[in-house]
Protein backbone atom coordinates (compact mmCIF):
# COMPACT_ATOMS: atom_id res chain seq x y z
CA UNK A 1 0.00 0.00 0.00
CA UNK A 2 1.18 3.65 -0.79
CA UNK A 3 1.04 6.17 1.47
CA UNK A 4 -1.40 8.40 -1.08
CA UNK A 5 -4.16 5.87 1.64
CA UNK A 6 -5.75 7.33 3.77
CA UNK A 7 -4.62 6.77 7.52
CA UNK A 8 -7.37 4.57 9.76
CA UNK A 9 -7.90 2.75 6.16
CA UNK A 10 -7.60 -1.20 6.58
CA UNK A 11 -6.17 -3.71 4.34
CA UNK A 12 -6.76 -7.45 4.38
CA UNK A 13 -3.61 -9.85 2.98
CA UNK A 14 -3.94 -13.35 2.34
CA UNK A 15 -1.27 -15.97 1.65
CA UNK A 16 -3.04 -19.26 0.13
CA UNK A 17 0.03 -22.28 0.78
CA UNK A 18 0.22 -25.64 0.12
CA UNK A 19 -1.00 -26.28 3.62
CA UNK A 20 -1.68 -23.47 5.11
CA UNK A 21 -3.87 -20.35 4.41
CA UNK A 22 -2.66 -16.97 6.47
CA UNK A 23 -4.67 -13.90 6.71
CA UNK A 24 -3.79 -10.56 8.32
CA UNK A 25 -5.68 -7.23 8.59
CA UNK A 26 -3.72 -4.04 9.32
CA UNK A 27 -4.70 -0.88 9.19
CA UNK A 28 -2.33 2.22 7.77
CA UNK A 29 -1.34 4.24 10.14
CA UNK A 30 1.50 6.29 8.35
CA UNK A 31 4.19 6.01 11.25
CA UNK A 32 4.77 4.00 14.49
CA UNK A 33 3.12 0.85 13.29
CA UNK A 34 4.70 -2.50 14.39
CA UNK A 35 4.89 -3.56 10.14
CA UNK A 36 7.64 -1.05 8.95
CA UNK A 37 5.96 1.73 10.91
CA UNK A 38 3.39 1.77 8.45
CA UNK A 39 0.68 -0.56 9.73
CA UNK A 40 -0.57 -1.73 12.81
CA UNK A 41 -2.09 -5.14 12.68
CA UNK A 42 -5.51 -5.75 13.69
CA UNK A 43 -6.08 -9.12 13.82
CA UNK A 44 -4.59 -12.34 12.36
CA UNK A 45 -6.20 -15.50 10.71
CA UNK A 46 -4.84 -19.01 10.38
CA UNK A 47 -6.10 -22.38 8.53
CA UNK A 48 -4.35 -25.22 7.62
CA UNK A 49 -6.93 -26.79 4.46
CA UNK A 50 -4.09 -28.48 2.45
CA UNK A 51 -4.55 -27.37 -0.70
CA UNK A 52 -1.55 -28.89 -2.04
CA UNK A 53 -3.16 -32.37 -0.79
CA UNK A 54 -2.08 -34.57 -3.35
CA UNK A 55 -0.86 -32.05 -6.25
CA UNK A 56 2.66 -33.34 -6.17
CA UNK A 57 1.94 -36.77 -7.55
CA UNK A 58 -1.26 -35.69 -9.36
CA UNK A 59 -0.46 -32.27 -11.16
CA UNK A 60 -3.97 -31.28 -10.28
CA UNK A 61 -6.34 -29.81 -6.83
CA UNK A 62 -8.00 -32.31 -5.15
CA UNK A 63 -12.20 -31.12 -5.06
CA UNK A 64 -12.18 -32.02 -1.38
CA UNK A 65 -8.94 -29.58 -0.52
CA UNK A 66 -10.50 -27.06 -2.96
CA UNK A 67 -13.31 -26.88 -0.64
CA UNK A 68 -11.99 -26.57 2.45
CA UNK A 69 -10.17 -23.87 0.79
CA UNK A 70 -12.73 -21.96 -0.18
CA UNK A 71 -14.64 -22.38 2.78
CA UNK A 72 -11.74 -20.91 4.48
CA UNK A 73 -11.75 -17.94 2.49
CA UNK A 74 -15.56 -17.10 2.72
CA UNK A 75 -14.71 -17.03 6.19
CA UNK A 76 -11.58 -14.69 6.04
CA UNK A 77 -13.56 -12.32 3.34
CA UNK A 78 -16.58 -12.13 6.61
CA UNK A 79 -13.66 -11.10 8.82
CA UNK A 80 -12.69 -8.74 6.64
CA UNK A 81 -16.17 -7.17 6.83
CA UNK A 82 -16.55 -6.99 9.83
CA UNK A 83 -13.34 -5.35 10.56
CA UNK A 84 -14.32 -2.68 8.15
CA UNK A 85 -11.48 -3.79 5.58
CA UNK A 86 -11.53 -1.48 2.51
CA UNK A 87 -8.98 -3.32 0.54
CA UNK A 88 -8.05 -7.50 0.14
CA UNK A 89 -4.64 -8.20 -1.67
CA UNK A 90 -4.55 -12.29 -2.02
CA UNK A 91 -1.38 -14.28 -3.31
CA UNK A 92 -1.39 -18.04 -4.28
CA UNK A 93 2.12 -20.09 -3.82
CA UNK A 94 3.69 -23.60 -4.70
CA UNK A 95 0.21 -25.80 -5.06
CA UNK A 96 -0.99 -23.49 -7.23
CA UNK A 97 2.18 -22.95 -9.13
CA UNK A 98 2.26 -26.48 -9.72
CA UNK A 99 -1.42 -27.34 -10.97
CA UNK A 100 -1.87 -27.73 -14.47
CA UNK A 101 -5.85 -26.85 -14.01
CA UNK A 102 -6.12 -24.97 -11.12
CA UNK A 103 -8.07 -21.28 -12.94
CA UNK A 104 -12.11 -22.66 -11.77
CA UNK A 105 -10.21 -22.53 -8.17
CA UNK A 106 -8.94 -19.51 -8.64
CA UNK A 107 -11.86 -17.47 -10.36
CA UNK A 108 -14.24 -19.16 -7.70
CA UNK A 109 -11.73 -17.56 -5.16
CA UNK A 110 -11.31 -14.30 -6.74
CA UNK A 111 -15.45 -13.94 -6.40
CA UNK A 112 -15.39 -14.57 -2.92
CA UNK A 113 -12.68 -12.29 -2.04
CA UNK A 114 -14.13 -9.39 -4.71
CA UNK A 115 -9.97 -9.34 -5.80
CA UNK A 116 -8.13 -11.33 -8.02
CA UNK A 117 -6.16 -14.03 -6.68
CA UNK A 118 -2.28 -13.75 -7.75
CA UNK A 119 -0.59 -16.90 -8.49
CA UNK A 120 3.02 -15.95 -8.08
CA UNK A 121 6.27 -17.22 -8.72
CA UNK A 122 8.97 -18.95 -6.70
CA UNK A 123 11.29 -15.48 -7.02
CA UNK A 124 8.61 -13.48 -5.97
CA UNK A 125 7.66 -15.16 -3.11
CA UNK A 126 11.48 -15.45 -2.00
CA UNK A 127 11.48 -11.51 -2.06
CA UNK A 128 7.98 -11.39 -0.30
CA UNK A 129 9.00 -13.49 2.48
CA UNK A 130 12.37 -12.14 3.18
CA UNK A 131 10.84 -8.40 3.26
CA UNK A 132 8.28 -9.88 5.16
CA UNK A 133 10.83 -11.22 7.61
CA UNK A 134 13.04 -8.11 8.03
CA UNK A 135 10.19 -6.52 9.19
CA UNK A 136 10.48 -8.62 12.76
CA UNK A 137 14.05 -6.79 13.23
CA UNK A 138 14.05 -3.86 15.98
CA UNK A 139 14.48 -0.44 14.53
CA UNK A 140 18.49 -0.64 15.79
CA UNK A 141 19.02 -4.24 13.65
CA UNK A 142 18.13 -2.47 10.62
CA UNK A 143 20.39 0.17 11.28
CA UNK A 144 23.16 0.07 8.30
CA UNK A 145 26.69 -1.14 10.43
CA UNK A 146 28.99 0.66 8.23
CA UNK A 147 31.40 -0.43 5.48
CA UNK A 148 34.10 -2.07 7.30
CA UNK A 149 31.55 -4.13 8.83
CA UNK A 150 29.57 -5.17 5.72
CA UNK A 151 29.26 -8.49 6.53
CA UNK A 152 27.54 -8.09 9.53
CA UNK A 153 24.63 -6.02 7.59
CA UNK A 154 23.55 -9.88 5.53
CA UNK A 155 20.93 -11.24 6.84
CA UNK A 156 19.36 -14.99 5.38
CA UNK A 157 15.95 -15.74 5.63
CA UNK A 158 13.82 -19.26 4.84
CA UNK A 159 10.52 -19.78 4.66
CA UNK A 160 9.52 -23.64 5.02
CA UNK A 161 6.13 -23.97 3.11
CA UNK A 162 4.45 -27.32 2.31
CA UNK A 163 5.58 -27.31 -1.21
CA UNK A 164 8.52 -25.50 -1.73
CA UNK A 165 11.08 -23.44 0.38
CA UNK A 166 12.20 -20.26 -0.23
CA UNK A 167 15.35 -18.55 0.63
CA UNK A 168 17.23 -15.24 0.52
CA UNK A 169 19.92 -13.22 1.54
CA UNK A 170 20.15 -9.46 1.30
CA UNK A 171 20.47 -6.43 3.98
CA UNK A 172 18.92 -5.97 7.21
CA UNK A 173 17.08 -3.14 5.58
CA UNK A 174 15.44 -5.58 2.78
CA UNK A 175 17.22 -5.93 -0.35
CA UNK A 176 17.49 -8.79 -1.39
CA UNK A 177 21.06 -10.45 -2.88
CA UNK A 178 20.23 -13.82 -3.79
CA UNK A 179 17.25 -15.47 -3.51
CA UNK A 180 16.48 -19.19 -5.01
CA UNK A 181 12.61 -21.03 -4.40
CA UNK A 182 13.47 -24.76 -3.23
CA UNK A 183 10.84 -27.48 -5.06
CA UNK A 184 11.17 -29.01 -1.60
CA UNK A 185 8.20 -28.92 1.17
CA UNK A 186 7.37 -30.39 3.87
CA UNK A 187 3.91 -32.05 2.68
CA UNK A 188 6.24 -32.91 -0.61
CA UNK A 189 8.47 -34.15 1.09
CA UNK A 190 6.02 -36.29 3.49
CA UNK A 191 4.16 -37.67 0.18
CA UNK A 192 7.17 -38.62 -1.79
CA UNK A 193 8.90 -40.32 1.73
CA UNK A 194 7.12 -41.03 4.71
CA UNK A 195 7.93 -44.53 4.34
CA UNK A 196 11.50 -44.13 4.46
CA UNK A 197 14.27 -44.05 7.01
CA UNK A 198 15.76 -40.30 8.32
CA UNK A 199 18.73 -40.99 7.13
CA UNK A 200 17.24 -41.41 3.41
CA UNK A 201 15.23 -38.53 3.31
CA UNK A 202 17.93 -36.51 5.05
CA UNK A 203 20.33 -37.39 2.00
CA UNK A 204 17.81 -36.64 -0.46
CA UNK A 205 16.83 -33.05 0.49
CA UNK A 206 20.65 -32.76 1.00
CA UNK A 207 20.97 -33.79 -2.41
CA UNK A 208 18.20 -31.13 -3.40
CA UNK A 209 19.89 -28.09 -1.75
CA UNK A 210 20.98 -25.36 -4.37
CA UNK A 211 24.69 -24.57 -4.32
CA UNK A 212 25.93 -22.32 -1.64
CA UNK A 213 25.45 -18.83 -1.66
CA UNK A 214 28.83 -17.11 -1.88
CA UNK A 215 28.20 -14.82 0.39
CA UNK A 216 26.90 -15.90 4.51
CA UNK A 217 25.02 -13.92 7.16
CA UNK A 218 25.13 -12.83 10.53
CA UNK A 219 21.56 -13.48 11.21
CA UNK A 220 19.39 -16.01 10.14
CA UNK A 221 15.72 -16.03 10.12
CA UNK A 222 13.33 -18.89 10.05
CA UNK A 223 9.48 -18.16 8.52
CA UNK A 224 6.45 -19.63 9.13
CA UNK A 225 4.95 -22.53 10.54
CA UNK A 226 7.21 -25.16 10.83
CA UNK A 227 9.77 -22.92 12.71
CA UNK A 228 7.19 -21.77 14.87
CA UNK A 229 6.27 -24.87 15.86
CA UNK A 230 9.49 -26.39 16.57
CA UNK A 231 10.51 -22.88 18.88
CA UNK A 232 6.73 -23.81 20.64
CA UNK A 233 8.35 -27.76 21.35
CA UNK A 234 11.62 -26.13 22.20
CA UNK A 235 10.27 -23.55 24.66
CA UNK A 236 7.08 -25.31 25.65
CA UNK A 237 4.72 -22.35 25.22
CA UNK A 238 2.91 -20.56 22.48
CA UNK A 239 5.25 -18.77 20.33
CA UNK A 240 4.93 -15.07 20.44
CA UNK A 241 7.17 -12.60 17.93
CA UNK A 242 8.49 -10.60 20.62
CA UNK A 243 9.74 -13.16 22.61
CA UNK A 244 11.92 -14.98 19.34
CA UNK A 245 14.43 -12.40 19.53
CA UNK A 246 15.51 -13.79 22.77
CA UNK A 247 14.86 -16.95 22.29
CA UNK A 248 16.60 -18.67 19.35
CA UNK A 249 16.90 -22.16 18.31
CA UNK A 250 20.56 -23.65 17.51
CA UNK A 251 20.94 -25.84 14.87
CA UNK A 252 21.54 -28.91 17.09
CA UNK A 253 18.29 -28.67 18.58
CA UNK A 254 16.55 -28.83 15.27
CA UNK A 255 18.23 -31.48 14.29
CA UNK A 256 17.71 -33.53 17.56
CA UNK A 257 13.73 -32.76 17.25
CA UNK A 258 13.82 -34.03 13.68
CA UNK A 259 15.46 -37.22 14.61
CA UNK A 260 12.80 -37.59 17.44
CA UNK A 261 9.79 -36.52 15.48
CA UNK A 262 10.57 -38.69 12.86
CA UNK A 263 10.48 -41.76 15.38
CA UNK A 264 7.21 -40.76 17.04
CA UNK A 265 4.31 -42.04 16.50
CA UNK A 266 2.41 -39.82 14.23
CA UNK A 267 -0.57 -39.97 17.52
CA UNK A 268 2.40 -38.69 20.12
CA UNK A 269 2.61 -36.16 18.23
CA UNK A 270 -0.87 -35.06 18.50
CA UNK A 271 -1.82 -36.28 21.77
CA UNK A 272 1.50 -36.01 23.70
CA UNK A 273 2.84 -32.89 22.08
CA UNK A 274 -0.56 -30.90 21.14
CA UNK A 275 0.52 -30.41 17.51
CA UNK A 276 -2.05 -29.64 15.55
CA UNK A 277 -3.83 -32.62 13.44
CA UNK A 278 -2.89 -30.72 10.02
CA UNK A 279 0.81 -30.25 10.83
CA UNK A 280 1.60 -33.43 13.02
CA UNK A 281 2.09 -35.76 10.24
CA UNK A 282 4.30 -33.33 7.59
CA UNK A 283 6.59 -31.58 11.28
CA UNK A 284 9.43 -34.38 11.54
CA UNK A 285 9.58 -33.10 7.65
CA UNK A 286 9.86 -29.54 7.88
CA UNK A 287 12.20 -29.89 11.13
CA UNK A 288 14.40 -32.21 8.42
CA UNK A 289 14.22 -29.10 5.67
CA UNK A 290 14.88 -26.58 8.19
CA UNK A 291 17.99 -28.68 9.67
CA UNK A 292 19.45 -29.22 6.42
CA UNK A 293 18.89 -25.59 5.38
CA UNK A 294 20.33 -24.63 8.25
CA UNK A 295 23.75 -26.65 7.71
CA UNK A 296 23.55 -25.62 4.16
CA UNK A 297 24.31 -22.09 5.79
CA UNK A 298 26.69 -23.01 7.76
CA UNK A 299 24.05 -21.52 11.03
CA UNK A 300 24.81 -22.57 14.60
CA UNK A 301 21.05 -20.62 15.01
CA UNK A 302 18.16 -19.40 14.15
CA UNK A 303 15.52 -16.48 14.82
CA UNK A 304 11.74 -17.50 14.20
CA UNK A 305 9.47 -15.13 13.33
CA UNK A 306 5.62 -16.03 12.09
CA UNK A 307 6.32 -12.94 9.58
CA UNK A 308 6.15 -14.21 5.81
CA UNK A 309 4.33 -13.40 2.48
CA UNK A 310 2.07 -11.51 3.86
CA UNK A 311 3.98 -9.32 5.68
CA UNK A 312 5.84 -8.44 2.42
CA UNK A 313 2.67 -7.82 0.70
CA UNK A 314 1.81 -4.84 3.04
CA UNK A 315 5.11 -3.04 2.68
CA UNK A 316 5.23 -3.65 -1.13
CA UNK A 317 4.57 -0.78 -2.73
CA UNK A 318 0.82 -0.68 -4.59
CA UNK A 319 -0.68 -2.98 -1.75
Amino acid sequence: MTSSHLIGERVAVIDIGTNTVLLTVAEHVGSGGDVGGKFQVVEEGHAITRLGQGVDQRRRLDPAASARTLECLQRYRADALRLGVSRVKCVGTSALRDVAEGQRFLDEASVILGCEVEVISGAREAELTFRGGCSSLTDEERAPQGSEDAARDLVLAFDIGGGSTEIVLGTRQGLVRQAVSVDVGSVRLYERHSEQTFALVEATVRDIMPPAFASHATLVIGIAGTMTTLWSLAYRSPFADGQAAARTLSTDAIVRMARELHAMPLEARRSTLGIHEGRADVIPFGALIAAEVLRWAGAAEVRVTSRGVRYGLLLEDGC
